[in-house]
């Protein structure tokens, strides 16, 4: 038995004694489906990385590679699970580490299914197991409309997959219509532009280790499904043309208005789900640019663009489901997730704020830190492929029409890195910096060392990665590239490698040369004690709270900028008065996607179902109607099939 299989079966039976410990759960302790679980989990993970690592030496690198986010991520959750639900799961403990569990085996067995059809039960059971856990806080009141919402997109997404496999076998159009299917089914699961909106709603439902594994492991998932599942070999040569420029420009288009929908929101785990949306964007557009390189003969950058799309695959993983985390642990030491309600934070959670602090720095995508490692090989495979295109090598409309859209990219990846450190500025400025704007955030403390150790590993791996990233490169791109049935040649591969090593070596310098810088001004002997003094600020003897910009006054010059993308509405509450008490201002916005298409189909969804339910609810002589008519419609039916029966045989006599 293999260690993947093997990793599977203690996931799955670890869950379901976790949840069969909660009936003798009075004599044996309210701890124990906590610990049956969470060690369960633990060693599953460990075993399937084991194994994950093995086949990436073997040459199994596409499956690999998605495992390894499902295994990291889903071992350092398990073990912030353990202090994050102590005192909050109500008693349901077994239930939410059988949920738990079966969510990181199913997505396991997501990448390890050989047909389609054990594909789908794996994808669709990954998608049951994950709406429990959304759900698993069902009397909040955003957690109904938000699992349901899931659900739904799930289903959707399961059912245009089915679609997608009625297509395939065709054809010609039918060939390249099943693609558009597939893409569209599985953008669903990655958050692709107009289809993205259960994104912001199930991530703040969901407890917070829950959220780290969707966002860091799972949506990423709909990749390994695009490039696995869709029926590319039968489309021809032009079906990984199209599959290519729909993840360019699908990665494109929704960058820059999903983090600007991150800059405009108050709620913590909004923003970070919002950021989670932008960055699926980064890792389509390096992958579209990749496939197109293959396509059109540039294997370099092909090797570039889909290396870089690889890299910045797991470093999200790890950065974003430290953010997650650090999420969880701001509810549970202050018990909310608004951003203008935290403030001064970094004081009683200093490890909790400087691991969400760094993390939050190098996703933006800022030199030197490791966020930035994939994005340059992005930012490197766009700017050949604008040579490819300016040297005129295939000039043809299609070529052309692709180095306009590699100049557009450059522009929306530059544009959406500085409006990510805007958005990430206003996350720690609001939470972390400044004084606490309410009691709670005042009294909060640090939280507990199971939750911060799951943090501390995410980060050390990161940097890991970072420092790594030129040996990944050469690990990963011969057996991803060999799983794509693409070219690859040993020189692309060490040519991307050496390039790496120069901007890792770089990043790793002045990362160090940061660090003694800070660990000297420690060290420097600080001489004679200063007296403490009132400061003079206009007869304040102490700055407040109320002194202060907001996360929401911080941003609003931005989010001015891009009014009518978020539709931006304003809500003011003057001071009245000569000694004014309350005064305020909020600004609301709303996703275009909901307000342009979900919302008019949910309209025109409840119309057809009202008068469904006319019909359900009519008159017994309608009911008898309506079955004549079916009865003489298919009595018409055969009959007109048997008359083509009788010509075809007349016509072979």
């Amino acid at each position: 038995m293999s260690l993947e299989s093997v990793s599977l079966w203690v996931l799955a039976l670890g869950g379901v004694v976790s949840a069969l410990s909660m009936l003798v759960r009075r004599a044996s302790g309210h701890g124990v489906p906590a610990f049956l679980g969470l060690w369960s989990c633990v060693s599953g993970c460990l075993i399937g990385l084991c194994g994950a690592c093995a086949g990436l030496r073997d040459g199994d690198g596409l499956s690999s590679l998605f495992q390894l986010p499902v295994y990291v991520v889903g071992c350092c959750a398990a073990v912030h699970a353990y202090g994050y639900l102590r005192g909050h799961a109500e008693g349901r403990e077994g239930a939410f580490w059988l949920f738990f569990n079966g969510m990181l085996a199913s997505m396991v067995w997501v990448t390890a299914a050989s047909g389609f059809l054990e594909f789908l039960v794996a994808w669709e059971l990954m998608g049951a197991m994950s709406f429990a856990l959304v759900a698993f806080e069902y009397r909040s009141k955003d957690s109904a409309g938000a699992s349901w919402g899931y659900l739904l997109a799930c289903q959707a997404g399961g059912a245009l997959l089915m679609v997608m496999h009625a297509m395939e076998g065709g054809t010609g159009a039918v060939a390249l219509a099943a693609v558009v299917v597939g893409v569209l089914g599985f953008g669903l699961k990655i958050g692709l532009p107009g289809l993205h909106t259960w994104l912001p709603e199930a991530h703040p439902a969901a407890p917070a280790p829950v959220s780290a594994v969707m966002s860091g492991a799972m949506i990423a998932l709909g990749f390994y499904g695009v490039l696995t599942q869709v029926p590319l070999p039968s489309a021809g040569p032009g079906g990984w043309r199209l599959v290519a420029w729909l993840l360019a420009v699908c990665g494109t288009v929704v960058m820059v208005p999903a983090v600007a929908l991150a800059l405009a929101q108050n709620n913590l785990k909004r923003l970070l789900a919002y950021s989670s949306v932008e960055n699926m964007g980064v890792v389509a557009l390096g992958l579209g640019l990749g496939l197109y390189g293959h396509c059109c003969g540039e294997t370099l950058m092909g090797v570039a663009g889909i290396a870089g799309a690889s890299l910045h695959l797991l470093n999200h993983a790890l950065l974003k489901g430290t953010l997650f985390l650090g999420a969880g642990s701001v509810l549970r030491a202050t018990g909310t997730l608004e951003l203008d309600s935290m403030g001064g934070l970094l004081r009683r959670l200093p490890q909790t704020g400087a691991l969400f602090g760094a993390s939050a720095v190098s996703l933006s995508g800022l030199p030197p830190f490791n966020g930035f490692i994939g994005e340059f090989l992005i930012y490197y495979a766009a700017f050949l492929g604008i040579r490819h295109g300016a040297a005129g090598s295939c000039a043809t409309a299609g070529d052309l029409a692709f180095l306009a859209l590699c100049v557009l990219a450059v522009l929306m990846l530059a544009l959406t890195g500085g409006l990510a450190a805007a958005a990430y500025a206003r996350a720690i400025g609001g939470a972390f910096l400044g004084e606490p704007r309410t009691a709670a955030a005042a009294s909060a403390r640090e939280v507990a060392p199971c939750m911060r150790a799951a943090m501390w590993v995410l980060s050390a791996l990161s940097l890991t990665v970072m420092v790594s990233s030129p040996f990944l490169c050469r690990a990963l791109m011969p057996p991803v590239l060999s799983a794509l049935g693409l070219p690859s040649s040993a020189s692309e591969v060490t040519q991307v490698s050496c390039l790496l090593s120069r901007v890792a070596l770089v990043s790793g310098a002045l990362l160090l040369v940061t660090a003694l810088v800070c660990v000297a001004r420690r060290c420097l002997p600080h001489g004679a004690e200063t007296p403490v003094r009132p400061t003079w600020d206009c007869g304040y003897a102490r700055p407040d709270a109320r002194m202060e910009y907001t996360s929401t006054a911080l941003v609003q010059p931005l989010m001015d900028y891009f009014a009518p993308l978020l539709r931006l509405h304003r809500r003011t509450h003057p001071a009245e008065g000569l000694f004014p008490e309350h005064g305020s201002v909020g600004l609301h916005t709303e996703d275009l996607a909901n307000a342009l298409l979900w919302r008019p189909l949910h309209r025109l969804t409840w119309r057809v179902a009202d008068v469904v339910h006319r019909l359900q609810s009519g008159y017994l002589h309608l009911y008898v109607l309506v079955m004549v008519i079916a009865l003489l419609a298919l009595l018409a039916w055969g009959w007109l099939d048997g008359m083509s029966l009788s010509s075809r045989g007349g016509m072979v006599k």
